[in-house]
């Protein structure tokens, strides 16, 4: 019986390998700007990303908290243009928390 390790960790042609061609998690391709509400607040979308002076620079691996606060994302994105042409293209978020994903336009 074959082992989940035979099909993910052996030679160049394993499962992970065909799931994962490429990962740019910073640097010119991935910008992270966060607005911490204060005091627990609720904003709207509209009031939450009126000002962008309220997003500050953040970095993968930071924390956010007290329990229950509020932290809106702005997050751009740049594919490097080797990649353009590919079918599919995925941009992976895990916060560890429940979140919303909102567009530009508040969609």
């Amino acid at each position: 019986m074959a082992s989940l390790s035979t099909f993910t960790k052996t030679s160049d042609l394993h499962l992970c390998s065909m799931l994962d061609e490429a990962r740019f998690a910073s640097g010119d391709y991935v910008k992270l700007y966060v607005n911490s509400v204060p005091n627990l607040a609720r904003p709207t979308f509209k009031e939450a990303t009126a000002n962008a002076d309220l997003f500050k620079p953040t970095a993968t691996g930071n924390t956010f908290g007290p329990s229950w606060s509020t932290h809106w994302f702005r997050i751009h994105v740049k594919f490097p243009k080797e990649l353009l042409a590919k079918e599919h293209l995925e941009f992976q978020w895990d916060a560890r928390n429940e979140g919303l994903i909102w567009s530009e336009e508040g969609v």
